[in-house]
């Protein structure tokens, strides 16, 4: 993590890195003090290469700890156990998981090269009962209100200039201009699937009016948008003059900002949003997470532009906060976590509740790698 706070001179730029979890195994040691092809006794493929083989599985959950100055607070998580965070690139703020090979030609365990592999991960989502009901808070107050001197039948629907300006002088009509509610929310599950269809429905009933309206007036929708917006939190922890400080900042990207024609539809209960159009999220959106520096949120806005009796509306029937997850699914695993020590060449690299799980995303998606050359500096296997 990076935070940058002031410019020029009184510059000052907060960087914090952590390890997530850590594992290492040894593929060949040779039994002899010297170079050798003892290594060729595993066997050669077509090519002639030697392959050493091995395989992996990220664990579920973050087993490292942070250092001291990650704090309890109610945005970040601040000690072990928490779900393991997807692989995340945001500027100068990223989440990265690579896979190391260090080659050693000597025994003073110097390596002579280091070939890296990034292992873009994916984490994925537990098993959630089809019929959950929670839903995206909806606004505190979800009342609309539309005034007008058309909302009453009597007055004239196509007035003249004249006749308007008698609404806006005439004391009578200055004081009683009249008025309907209504009480308009939408609906969205709180828990939303990547790359599946958002469903969206509206919930629509007359709450009052004023005396003079006869009937309750119909509502019409012109055009509903989206807007779903990713939220990224970042906390730099550090020790200042004055103690320990937190630098905190916030990132926010729009990652739909859709807009569906309703070609004045009447507005009614039940109203889903797929009778104008589908609002399905991108197969490759990152899933939510929270960690010990980061967290990434997302916020959903629905706005209805409509109008009733010759009066225009603009109408926010939702924002705020929901979770994305991926679309591949586990089983809660509850086997004791095993923790692998960062300093150990014999730790395993899998252990007993990292067992293979049926339709788990595959633990990294083809990446390019690279060779680093040792700069003759020590190296301890990871």
């Amino acid at each position: 993590m990076t935070l940058v706070e002031g410019s020029g001179k009184n510059k000052k730029v907060h960087k914090s890195t952590l390890e997530l979890f850590s594992a290492s195994h040894l593929l060949f040691n040779s039994n002899t003090s010297g170079e050798s092809y003892e290594i060729l006794n595993q066997g050669t493929a077509i090519d002639g290469n030697v392959e050493l083989p091995f395989e992996f599985l990220f664990p579920d959950r973050v087993l490292m700890a942070p250092n001291n100055l990650y704090k309890p607070t109610p945005a970040f998580e601040h000690e072990a156990g928490h779900p393991l965070p997807t692989s995340m690139d945001y500027g100068s703020n990223r989440v990265e998981y690579a896979l190391e090979v260090f080659v050693y030609k000597t025994v003073d365990w110097t390596p002579d090269k280091i070939v890296t592999l990034a292992l873009p991960f994916r984490p994925t989502a537990p098993w959630v009962a089809s019929d959950t009901t929670d839903l995206v808070d909806i606004p505190k107050s979800p009342e609309l209100y539309i005034t007008g001197y058309q909302l009453d039948p009597n007055n004239d629907q196509n007035p003249s200039p004249l006749t308007k300006l008698k609404w806006l002088t005439v004391f009578k009509y200055k004081h009683a201009i009249p008025a309907a509610k209504w009480r308009l929310t939408a609906k969205c599950p709180y828990l939303l699937i990547a790359g599946k269809t958002v469903p969206v429905s509206f919930s629509f009933y007359h709450i009052g009016h004023t005396p003079e309206i006869v009937d309750v007036p119909v509502v019409y929708i012109d055009q509903i948008g989206v807007k779903l917006t990713s939220v990224l939190m970042v906390r730099v922890p550090y020790q200042g003059m004055t103690g320990d400080r937190d630098t905190t900042r916030t990132y926010e990207t729009v990652v739909i900002n859709k807009v569906y024609a309703a070609g004045g539809k009447v507005l009614r209960d039940g109203l889903k949003l797929e009778e104008l159009g589908a609002l399905r999220l991108p197969p490759t959106i990152l899933p939510s997470f929270r960690t010990y520096g980061l967290r990434l949120m997302y916020r959903i806005k629905v706005v209805v532009e409509g109008h009733c009796a010759h009066q225009n509306f603009r109408y926010t029937a939702l924002r705020d906060f929901c979770y994305i997850v991926c679309d591949a699914r586990r089983e809660v695993r509850d086997l004791p976590e095993v923790a692998v020590a960062s300093g150990s060449r014999d730790a395993p690299l899998q252990s007993a509740h990292q067992a293979a799980v049926a339709d788990q995303l595959p633990a990294y998606d083809p990446a390019p790698n690279y060779e680093q050359e040792s700069s003759g500096s020590r190296y301890t296997l990871p």
